[in-house]
């Protein structure tokens, strides 16, 4: 193409032999060619004259497999290349054409031929069947005699010239072309690869033992198989041979015998020859037998294929095969090691899985063990071919796979062919009631020919004894939306209300109130299902069932459910109520519609994992306005105080998830943003916002006039460790380091000096809550806005600031307070804790730097004081306690905890503690520390 440019821009002559010379020498240096042709309507009636008939002379004469594909629309040229082409070429153009006529615009073409092909055949299946016969030249095809139409001329010429020129080949050509012929119709639902074909093609199929010819070269092939066998080129597979008139492939497949069966024969007895043992040395240096060969992925994972292809189409089992099989399976409950051999080495296979294999991980989990084959016998329907082997009165019917699933749960799950060899085993005695030894759902077969939806199959299990409540099977069918099914059941005696786990439910009508239509409801009902039943599982109850509903019927089920005695009310359950259900899912139409059947909009809540406490909580968590909304109409008291759950009310429940929108909701509604609580983990709205860093609702709860500085007489404070309870927005902000936070509430008036009082906290005010977690843009604030350095706390665990951040080891913290004025030496004197003074905690604590700072800022190692330790010296050679360390550090508690696990004792502080502690005690007595420490308890 790059010389025929060339020429053409050096203004050379070109002549229509030339140009027909120069592609066809193009086209000898590649295997397939494909030519697509576009915008041919642009080219004058010369051009276009010119070009079809280069292009018919190349057609007619090329070296090498070509197609041909024309994008355009009708002109009086383009037909006279049909004959010189394919009936698929001429397919091919029909489809183009209409595709023009009905999209107006034409796409872009495909890239390959491959592509082309697949677009081509895709809309080819998709015509009607008299369409494609008219297109072929059938007329007056209607639907009622397209099963007696004669096969279509053309096709039948192409046929009848293919099968005439195998008549000129020797005995030995005409047999290799026809099993190719036979190979290639045999892989009609996959590409057979050109390297998979010619090594096929070595393997004698009419010997029962494997006999390997000499390699098979393509040029003989394509010499041998003209009219019969095209080699194509696959972008994914590269070399693959196709028939050359792939519409003659049905008259192939009705007029020649075995087609299957010749693959079967090769992939059996190559598995069996490549898993002997001991493996044969003469075959170890040829390509076949290696595990990578295309050949060898065919045999592993398509075997079986065509071993049912067969058993469905021969009248009657081949022997030969029959022999393979059994040698290959062994026995049904002792597999030979080839079966076991090859079963490992394709379940291993992940990146050589071909995409048709039915060999999938859930097969292998079906057909497990490998130590019997048995299961796969029943998965794969192997009944006739194997009959012998099933009707043997030694075998053992009642077996279970690796899953612990029966032989008819096999047949019944997934598996189409399977309703055949269920009958067979039912015929034979397999018990229908044999209940799943593993876990699962659906434990009989019933249920799982249920879940499949195969109405005859289920009907055959009821004829022979299947008890039709063993297993949930009318769950099974309700979950499924099969109402045919279920009503089958019923009227077969299933019992509504005899299920009480029901796939998790509690009961089929709660099923089918969580999750199907009205009539699936209605008709149990009639069948007697008890509307008003408590029930034991996630949901309390029918009702409450149905506010999990999110399909356009939960309204009309509601009302159902209520009309026959559902209790709207009833508490209990995953979410506490039927209320609890529908708002945690945002169901609006089912809010509603439970509200207008009398729900009680401030029913109090049990424990849930939702931990709400009431239907308003719960949606103003979840940020759903709407339903906020709609349950404030409804009469929802916005300052309901909640006995349970982990926000105490509505309001802090919004600012504990940020949820502005649902938080001014509540606050227009009248909620109290300074409302005092009980329960709940955050004690206000206000710390709420401020502990969950949420800046929009803290902002929107001080504009409408949260007070800053409310002392918090619960919640869990501060937000991590072994919480205390109490506290204020202020200290939570500090401990938090939310500095925006805090700088909000110092300018909405918050005392950066208030004193907490509760005896359970772990910090007694803002700047120690600063301080003991390090956050030094927090302890800076609260200095700038006058937080006392110096101010002894009431509670908490540290008395002071310095205190706090010398036994947590914050040596920042430390250096800004004694900046700002911190007496390294004050003694706390009210204060309940442990350690007086900065360096007795920081001693006691191990925190080694913490002590350096201070003596060198002038704290005395001498300072004797009240309390439990009477010096520094002594709080450092004293073992740091469990209790303490629980107290002062909690997630060091919990490496302690380990520590003591690991060393199976008690009484000594963790290595690296202890070393630090040492170390202190050195540094303290370099600075003089010699105190007299007889009589003082160590």
């Amino acid at each position: 193409m790059k010389r025929l440019a060339k020429r053409w821009g050096d203004k050379s002559e070109l002549i229509e032999t030339a140009v027909t010379d120069c592609i066809l020498d193009a086209l000898s240096s590649h295997p397939v060619t494909t030519i697509v042709l576009d915008g041919l309507d642009r080219l004058t009636q010369i051009a276009l004259s010119e070009l079809v008939a280069t292009l018919r002379v190349v057609l007619r004469t090329s070296p090498r497999p070509l197609r041909l594909f024309v994008s355009s629309t009708d002109n009086a040229e383009v037909p006279r290349l049909a004959g010189a082409s394919t009936l698929w070429y001429q397919l091919g153009l029909q489809h183009w054409r209409r595709h023009d006529d009905r999209q107006g615009t034409k796409e872009a073409l495909p890239g390959t031929f491959s592509d082309i092909e697949k677009v081509v055949l895709q809309e080819w299946n998709e015509m009607p069947a008299q369409v494609r016969h008219k297109l072929l030249g059938v007329d007056n095809v209607t639907p009622s005699t397209i099963p007696t139409l004669p096969v279509p001329g053309e096709i039948r010429k192409f046929y009848e010239q293919a099968v005439e020129s195998l008549q000129t080949l020797s005995h030995d050509g005409k047999t290799l072309a026809m099993r190719a012929l036979r190979l290639v119709l045999g892989t009609d639902d996959r590409m057979l690869t050109s390297d998979e074909l010619l090594s096929a093609l070595r393997i004698d199929p009419e010997t029962e033992e494997l006999r390997i010819g000499p390699e098979i070269h393509e040029e003989r092939l394509r010499y041998l198989c003209p009219k019969l066998l095209t080699l194509d080129w696959d972008t994914n597979l590269g070399p693959v041979w196709r028939l050359t008139h792939e519409t003659c492939a049905p008259i192939f497949a009705s007029e020649i015998p075995q087609w299957h069966l010749d693959i079967a024969r090769i992939h059996l007895k190559l598995l069996l020859e490549t898993h002997r043992d001991p493996f044969p040395e003469q075959a170890r240096s040829d390509p076949i037998f290696d595990p990578n060969h295309p050949l060898q992925t065919s045999a592993r994972h398509h075997w079986i294929q065509h071993v049912q292809a067969h058993q469905a189409l021969a009248e009657t089992p081949d022997p030969v095969l029959v022999r393979l099989l059994k040698t290959f399976l062994g026995a049904p409950e002792s597999s030979s090691p080839q079966y076991q051999r090859w079963y490992k080495e394709a379940d291993a296979d992940d990146l050589r899985l071909p995409h048709s294999t039915p060999f999938t991980a859930d097969v292998f989990g079906f057909i497990a063990p490998c130590t019997q084959t048995l299961f796969t016998m029943c998965r794969f329907s192997l009944f006739t071919l194997l009959r012998d082997w099933w009707t043997d009165p030694a075998l053992d019917l009642s077996m279970r796979n690796g899953r612990g699933w029966t032989l008819l749960e096999i047949v019944s799950w997934d598996n189409v062919e399977g309703f055949a060899i269920g009958r067979e085993l039912v015929e034979l005695g397999a018990d229908v009631n044999q209940r799943q030894g593993g876990a699962g759902t659906a434990t009989t077969a019933l249920a799982h020919a249920v879940s499949e939806g195969h109405a005859a199959w289920v009907r055959h299990l009821i004829a022979h004894g299947a008890d039709v409540d063993l297993g949930s099977p009318l769950a099974v069918a309700v979950q499924a939306g099969n109402l045919e099914l279920a009503q089958l059941l019923l009227q077969a005696g299933a019992q509504v209300d005899a299920d009480e786990d029901a796939l998790g439910y509690g009961s089929v009508l709660a099923l089918a109130a969580a999750s199907a239509r009205l009539d699936t409801v209605e008709m149990l009902l009639d069948a007697g299902a008890e509307a008003g039943r408590r029930l034991g599982g996630h949901f309390v109850s029918a009702v409450a069932a149905a506010g999990a509903n999110m399909g356009p019927d939960a309204p009309a089920i509601v009302s159902a459910l209520v009309r026959r005695g559902a209790d709207v009310n009833l508490v209990g359950g995953g979410y506490g109520s039927a209320l609890g259900e529908a708002c945690v899912r945002k169901n609006l139409p089912c809010l509603r519609s439970l509200i207008q059947a009398g729900a009680d909009v401030n029913q109090q809540l049990p424990p849930s994992p939702s931990d709400g406490g009431s239907a308003l909580a719960i949606v103003s968590a979840e940020g759903d306005l709407e339903c906020v909304e709609t349950l404030i109409q409804a009469g929802a008291d916005v300052n309901q105080r909640l006995e349970r759950g982990k926000y105490g009310n509505s309001l802090v429940a919004a600012a504990s998830m940020g949820e502005l929108h649902c938080l001014q909701a509540l606050l227009a509604a009248g909620a109290d943003a300074n409302q005092t609580l009980s329960t709940g983990m955050y004690g206000s709205a206000l710390s709420a916002a401020a502990q969950e860093n949420h800046l929009h609702c803290l902002t929107a709860l001080l504009d409408a006039g949260a007070n800053p500085i409310q002392g918090l007489s619960t919640g869990e404070y501060p937000p991590r460790g072994d919480q205390g309870e109490g506290g204020s927005a202020l200290a939570i902000a500090a401990e938090t380091g939310r500095l925006y936070d805090l700088n909000q509430l110092i300018s909405a008036g918050a005392d950066v000096n208030l004193l907490h009082k509760s005896e359970k906290l772990r910090c007694g005010s803002a700047l120690v809550a600063a301080a003991f977690a390090g956050s030094t843009d927090c302890v800076k604030a609260l200095i700038t806005a006058g937080a006392r350095v110096d101010q002894e706390t009431l509670v908490g665990v540290y008395g002071n600031a310095l205190t706090a951040a010398a036994g947590q080891g914050k040596l920042e913290c430390l250096q800004i307070l004694v900046g700002a004025g911190a007496d390294v030496n004050q003694q706390l004197h009210g204060h309940p804790g442990s350690c007086q003074t900065a360096l007795i905690a920081a001693a006691y604590l191990g925190q080694l730097q913490s002590v350096a700072f201070l003596i060198q800022n002038g704290a005395s190692v001498d300072q004797r004081v009240g309390g439990r330790f009477k010096t520094a010296l002594q709080a450092a050679m004293t073992t740091v306690s469990d209790q303490d360390i629980e107290i002062f550090d909690p997630e060091a508690a919990r490496r302690v905890q380990v520590f003591r696990s690991l060393v199976d004792g008690r009484g000594s502080s963790p290595p690296k503690l202890a070393e630090r502690k040492a170390t202190i005690t050195g540094l303290l007595e370099e600075h003089g520390a010699l105190e007299n420490l007889a009589g003082v308890s160590m």
